[in-house]
């Protein structure tokens, strides 16, 4: 009945390995995964946070370019320059909405470009100096602080979440290097115990 216990044993020890291959290969592919989701988030950082808040940053830069050469405009140069800041401002709006838009992005946004059409239809009549034009262009200066704002949180929720994964991705890895060791001392037993068994059938033998 010797074989039956060494069978049974045999079978057990088969079916640990194999619980901790298993395990090891589960862990292997949450890790890609996880991998996977930090890649993610790193290129919605990069593609739909910082590269926005760029072209929040331009879309300011080129509206206060334009109110100055509005308020100091005299000749026909100033009005070319003033063209040129509108053309800008429209490539820009295009190239924002190819992003990721959050709801409250897309309700500050489209109240924007609302504003930005009015502040437009003020300053093309040259009454720049009035209390509606100015009003407009206050606005869409807070709606685009707005977005800026909406910009960093998004963001700092993104990496927050990335963090998360990290630390995660930390402790799993280190469970697979737990269960990594864990096979090889169980191979080192199974190989001992296998090894003494030899010598005891051998001096079984010679007896």
């Amino acid at each position: 009945m010797k074989w039956a216990y060494l069978v049974k044993d045999k079978m057990k020890a088969v079916a640990v390995l194999l619980l901790i291959i298993v395990l090891i290969l589960v862990n292997n592919i949450s890790n890609r995964k996880t991998f996977s989701k930090l890649n993610e988030s790193i290129a919605s950082i990069y593609k739909d946070r910082l590269m926005p808040a760029t072209y929040i940053f331009q879309l300011t830069d080129h509206l206060y370019q334009k109110k100055f050469l509005l308020n100091e405009m005299q000749a026909n140069d100033n009005a070319a320059i003033a063209a040129r800041h509108d053309s800008a401002i429209h490539s820009i709006i295009k190239t924002y909405e190819t992003t990721y838009l959050t709801p409250a992005e897309k309700k500050h946004w489209l109240a924007f470009k609302k504003e930005l059409e009015q502040y437009n239809t003020l300053t093309s009549g040259l009454e720049e100096n009035n209390k509606a034009v100015n009003e407009s262009f206050e606005n869409v200066i807070q709606h685009l602080n707005a977005l800026s704002e909406i910009q960093a949180s998004e963001g700092s929720n993104i990496f927050s979440i990335a963090k998360i994964d990290v630390g995660g991705t930390i402790i799993m890895s280190h469970l697979e290097v737990a269960l990594l060791l864990i096979l090889g001392i169980f191979a080192l037993v199974l190989i001992n115990a296998n090894d003494n068994k030899l010598m005891q059938v051998q001096k079984a033998r010679l007896n």
